[in-house]
């Protein structure tokens, strides 16, 4: 919240990501930017020129977006990102609004 108080609407997500990611370094919190998203296939490597957006401790995986509104689409693709990764939680933040109440969403790898 503090980063969309303090950038506003209207930034490239490349500056939402880096000003969180910086925001969250602040607090102490690990956080890793654009990893490689490479995954094992009928235990074969495989290399992907995708990259999960951030990873916050490990364990936690944030994408963030910057659209007039989240659609199924953007959850679902959050989603993907998130099960290739290997990890279980997540959320995507629409950093568009003025408001991110209602903008930042839990994702989980599995379909619940």
């Amino acid at each position: 919240m503090e980063v969309q108080n303090l950038l506003g609407p209207g930034l490239l997500r490349s500056a939402y990501e880096a000003c969180l990611a910086h925001e969250l370094g602040l607090r102490g919190i690990k956080v890793e930017r654009n990893m490689p998203l490479n995954f094992v296939h009928r235990d074969q490597l495989i290399a992907s020129s995708k990259h999960i957006p951030m990873i916050a401790e490990d364990q936690l995986m944030v994408a963030c977006v910057c659209v007039e509104s989240l659609s199924k689409l953007h959850l679902a693709r959050a989603r993907s990102l998130l099960k290739t990764s290997g990890l279980e939680k997540g959320f995507c933040i629409n950093f568009h609004s003025n408001d991110l109440s209602g903008e930042i969403k839990p994702i989980h790898s599995s379909f619940k």
